[in-house]
């Protein structure tokens, strides 16, 4: 999708966010709350417990523009959200 006269169309694989090309989405929490989401091509942690949860997102790559949560995920990282860039989506109970 392009913007603007003259603008150069990209294509899907190309993010236009703010971490460029090579841009992942990630998902972390209970293995059956997130296992889904790896039949659209994002990336799964699953943890069950918020020190793998915390485990799995201190190993989050640079590129993983968004990083999708369950409620038990985002409460066990909840004062570790705010110092990192990624975006976050917590998702409904």
């Amino acid at each position: 999708m392009s913007s603007g006269v003259g603008a150069t169309p990209r294509r899907a694989d190309e993010s236009a966010g703010p971490h460029g090309p090579g841009s992942s989405i990630v998902a972390i929490g209970e293995p059956e709350r997130v296992r889904g989401f790896a039949f659209a091509g994002v990336q799964v942690a699953t943890a069950e417990d918020p020190q793998a949860v915390q485990t799995a997102w201190r190993a989050l790559a640079p590129e993983a523009a968004l990083v999708i949560l369950t409620p038990a995920a985002h409460a066990a990282l909840r004062d570790e959200l705010e110092a990192r860039e990624q975006l976050c989506a917590v998702m409904a109970p």
